[in-house]
């Protein structure tokens, strides 16, 4: 039910997420990766077995560390 509720508040907040992303800018430089670890948390249960919906979060960040952009996939191609 928290994650429902977690869940469900971002998605009401997803444009105003979307729109203040949209107006961070990178002067300097951009750094892009994918991270592992989030993704792991993002599934369900089924059969008393944990089911992983994707195996990555591909992360863009400029030079201060805020996040520009952001995905979810699942592997790492491009």
């Amino acid at each position: 039910m928290k994650a429902s509720c977690i869940a469900g508040n971002y998605l009401k907040k997803e444009h105003l997420y979307t729109m203040r992303m949209c107006q961070m800018t990178a002067e300097k430089w951009l750094s892009c990766d994918h991270m592992f670890k989030v993704s792991a948390n993002i599934g369900f249960w089924l059969n008393k077995r944990w089911v992983k919906l994707y195996d990555t979060l591909f992360i863009v960040l400029n030079e201060e560390g805020i996040v520009l952009s952001w995905k979810l996939c699942k592997g790492t191609k491009f």
